[in-house]
């Protein structure tokens, strides 16, 4: 029970140490909606990182669901939502002096419409990918072609999966 009440307590303290700091007045400026909405679009830099997810299942050529496509525009919008530290990095330098307010502004704007949006863009592309994996696992179930009471022979996967200590070179022992 104290774990979950430390949990809690930190995360109110922390919201509400940033909450304090957003300079909801300056939102009006121009400079500083124009400035954000550009900091917001660097945060697009993100995306390119999807080239760099690696690919572990095979895809048959012309499917109309392919995982690996999944992983990549996933990851890379799940990247983009990451701005709790950018608050803490904003204040630390407005403190030091390296910011203006107006700046400032515009970066805590930045931050939070990419707190905002990120999240809802993921999950609806995750429901989208979970509409077209559905649809795809019903187009290729091998059970829909036969009749009731006719004998039916699938394939059985199984999934084994190895948990023990760690030693080097073990996981060579496993390939």
């Amino acid at each position: 029970k104290t774990h979950q009440l430390m949990t809690w307590l930190l995360r109110v303290f922390f919201a509400a140490s940033i909450g304090f700091q957003v300079p909801v007045s300056q939102f009006s400026d121009p400079y500083v909606i124009g400035w954000g909405f550009i900091l917001y679009l660097c945060v697009a830099a993100k995306l390119p990182l999807a080239a760099y997810v690696p690919q572990f299942e095979d895809v048959k050529k012309g499917a109309s669901y392919n995982p690996f496509i999944r992983d990549r525009i996933i990851t890379a919008l799940a990247m983009t939502c990451r701005g709790e530290f950018s608050f803490i990095i904003a204040a630390f330098a407005l403190g030091e002096g390296l910011l203006t307010a107006r700046m400032y502004a515009a970066i805590v704007w930045a931050v939070l419409l990419s707190c905002i949006t990120s999240p809802f863009m993921l999950l609806n592309l995750i429901k989208y990918f979970n509409q077209k994996k559905a649809a795809y696992l019903a187009d290729t179930n091998p059970l829909k072609n036969f009749k009731k009471g006719e004998e039916v022979m699938t394939p059985l996967f199984l999934h084994v999966k190895v948990v023990s200590p760690v030693y080097n070179g073990m996981q060579e022992q496993f390939r």
